[in-house]
């Protein structure tokens, strides 16, 4: 399943080397960035984990995937954070990613 937190641009959006740009900074050296089929894909390091399967039983992490990463979607007037089969940690860097891109270019967070 996949989550998408839409920023959507009250003022002027931010142009893609802007966004390439804030995307590199948040990331740091945590994650590599690659910009491909229209979109930047972050390729976040380590394999996803449940800490809800503790409590709940074996399983839960059968359907992700072996990998993390979110993928930023840029449009005209918004730009779309995605996350899919994703763990609580990409979720949570996806969460605080939008947010960021919202509070940097004035923008509204809609989303999970």
């Amino acid at each position: 399943m996949a989550l998408d937190r839409f920023v959507y641009w009250k003022d002027k959006a931010p142009d893609k080397g802007q966004l390439e740009r804030t995307l590199i900074a948040y990331a740091g050296t945590m994650a590599d960035i690659a910009f491909r089929d229209d979109r930047w894909y972050i390729n976040i390091p380590g394999k996803p984990s449940c800490a809800l399967e503790n409590y709940y039983g074996v399983g839960m992490l059968r359907d992700l995937p072996d990998e993390r990463w979110i993928e930023v979607w840029p449009g005209d007037d918004c730009v779309d954070v995605i996350t899919r089969q994703a763990d609580d940690i990409t979720n949570a860097i996806a969460e605080g990613l939008a947010r960021l891109l919202a509070r940097l270019w004035n923008g509204k967070c809609e989303g999970p």
